[in-house]
């Protein structure tokens, strides 16, 4: 009885968060790269890191349930070139660097964390892809 009181408190908990469904994510603008301060040349974003910002920007700049699909790409575009600018070097601590390094078949990444949204851009060891963006888990 208890385990089902506690499902149907998760439920309540859940409901206000409006999940952004796949198709209202705009299409990825053609030819987008980024330059970096800190790195040596622009980086391309795959589709998968442009869909995962335009989610995680939408979830952490409008907690509300505002319609998704009135924002077009140009917005998520200048958004995203926004916090990748102000996003700076990230280290992970020893142990999640580790279990990365090894999920990922030992391919050597970048962080970059933009402290104000706290979502960090994956970018590929040869600092040529933002592989995805991420919500930062901060302990």
């Amino acid at each position: 009885e208890n385990v089902i009181n506690n499902i149907w408190q998760l439920k309540a908990l859940i409901a206000p968060i409006e999940l952004v469904s796949q198709d209202a994510v705009p299409a990825l603008p053609a030819m987008f790269s980024l330059k970096h301060p800190s790195l040596e040349r622009s980086v391309a974003v795959t589709t998968h890191a442009w869909k995962q910002f335009c989610r995680r920007w939408f979830l952490v700049n409008h907690k509300s349930r505002s319609p998704y699909k009135k924002y077009d790409e140009a917005y998520f575009r200048e958004n995203f070139r926004w916090s990748f600018q102000r996003a700076r070097l990230d280290k992970l601590s020893p142990a999640n660097e580790a279990r990365r390094v090894i999920k990922h078949g030992f391919k050597p990444v970048t962080y970059l964390r933009d402290r104000s949204t706290n979502l960090r851009f994956v970018i590929s060891g040869d600092n040529q892809v933002i592989v995805t963006v991420e919500q930062a888990i901060i302990r």
